[in-house]
């Protein structure tokens, strides 16, 4: 039997939610593309993602003290590492507008530039390693739009924005044009970046 079968076997008003060869498709016929970088990938940040995803171990070897890496490790590791500050900035004052520790902000900064490092490790180490799935992609996307979230809440603090109109104007501003900008690959067929 089809193993695809079961998934084309929903319905909505009597249609299937996607036809055997869309599903067919979408599981098989997909290749992550994207195209610009910013300043700072140019400048200097590509050079040094392409230095660091070096030493990330290619093979399992069991003398080794890390073995090998597998993609989504990193993007759940960059995760943790950016929302936990952030976290603790809004768990601190949930409000969103008093002052918080020096050190929380000094967290956040710390915690964003280890999850853009291994946001762009993830996908270096998918390619070496040949292991680049659409379920990778997925993961890395949906990780990308929750800390999106979460890092605003930490910038609304930050800026003491507290809980205004302007404030929710600020995350929808943001998970906007997070969901523009897949909603273009899906039609250009990569992921565009500005240089800004």
């Amino acid at each position: 039997p089809d193993p695809l079968a079961k998934m084309t076997g929903g319905t909505v008003a009597g249609d299937a939610y996607l036809t055997h060869d869309e599903l067919c498709s979408l599981s098989f016929d997909h290749k992550y593309k994207s195209n610009g970088c910013s300043f700072l990938d140019t400048l200097c940040m590509r050079d040094f993602w392409t230095w660091l995803v070096e030493f990330l171990p290619l093979k399992h070897d069991q003398r080794a003290p890390f073995h090998w890496t597998a993609p989504n490790t990193l993007t759940l590791t960059g995760l943790f590492c950016m929302v936990i500050p952030a976290g603790l900035i809004m768990v601190q004052e949930p409000i969103l507008s008093p002052i918080v520790p020096w050190y929380l902000y000094l967290a956040q900064g710390v915690g964003l530039f280890l999850y853009q490092t291994a946001d762009s490790l993830d996908g270096k180490q998918a390619r070496r390693t040949g292991s680049s799935s659409p379920f990778g992609e997925l993961f890395d996307h949906g990780c990308d739009a929750f800390s999106t979230f979460v890092q605003y809440g930490g910038f609304v603090c930050m800026l003491r924005g507290g809980l205004t109109p302007l404030s929710f104007a600020a995350y929808m501003a943001a998970q906007n044009s997070f969901a523009a900008a897949h909603i273009q690959s899906y039609y250009r067929g990569e992921l565009f970046f500005r240089v800004l």
